[in-house]
């Protein structure tokens, strides 16, 4: 599985756009390259708290800091 994975900080009014267009692009690289994309936005503030250093590092985010 390939992730897209991006830290956001501020909510505006055009942030579901962009989370709507990045979860379309995980949709056609998967259609395009036989491989699963899934698309993870993690909050700022979460993820400064939590430091990660590996990919698995962010499973102990609790689910409603991510989407």
């Amino acid at each position: 599985m390939r992730h897209l994975i991006e830290t956001k900080g501020i909510e505006t009014a055009e942030v579901k756009h962009k989370d709507a267009a990045a979860k379309v692009w995980c949709e056609n690289a998967t259609a395009l390259t036989g491989k699963k994309w899934v698309y993870t936005k993690v909050l700022q503030p979460e993820f400064t708290r939590l430091q990660p250093k590996q990919l698995a590092d962010l499973a102990a985010l609790e689910p409603a800091t991510l989407f």
